[in-house]
C-alpha cells in the first residue's frame, strides 16, 4: 500500500534568504533548512495539492506540536512516497510568491541522502 510522508521545511529566522522568491537566484541549499513539521497525507492526491493543502493548514490551522512560521515565500516541502516501508520516491517543492516550484532536480541530497528524510522528526 502506498503512502505520502511530507516534511516541512523552514530557514532559520537569521537567514538572509529568508522570504526570497524563487527567481531571486538564491541557490537553494537543503542543509540551509530546518525541518519543522512531519506528517502524512493522503497517497490518492498529486503532489500540487498536496502543496496547496499545506499551505492552508500552516497559515490557518496550525496542527499541535508545530513551532515554526506560517507557511511562506522559501519554504521547501519534501514529500516522499512509500510503498510499505520503502521511500519509493521522493520530491521536493519550493513555495514561491505565486504557486510552487518544483526544485527535485537542484537539490543536491548526494551529500547526506539518508539522512535527509525519510525519518520521522
Amino acid at each position: 500500500m502506498k503512502s505520502k510522508v511530507y516534511t516541512l521545511y523552514q530557514l532559520p529566522a537569521n537567514s538572509k534568504k529568508l522570504f526570497r522568491s524563487y527567481n531571486s537566484k538564491s541557490p537553494i541549499d537543503i542543509f540551509d533548512y530546518v525541518g519543522v513539521y512531519q506528517g502524512e497525507m493522503d497517497s490518492e492526491m498529486n503532489d500540487i495539492s498536496i502543496c496547496d493543502e499545506l499551505f492552508e493548514v500552516f497559515n490557518i490551522r496550525h496542527p499541535n506540536g508545530f513551532a515554526g512560521h506560517s507557511m511562506s515565500t522559501s519554504d521547501v516541502i519534501c514529500i516522499d512516497t512509500f510503498e510499505g516501508d520503502s521511500c519509493v520516491g521522493r520530491s521536493f517543492y519550493y513555495c514561491d510568491s505565486f504557486g510552487w516550484k518544483d526544485i527535485t532536480d537542484e537539490i543536491e541530497t548526494e551529500k547526506k541522502y539518508d539522512n535527509i528524510h525519510c525519518i520521522v522528526l
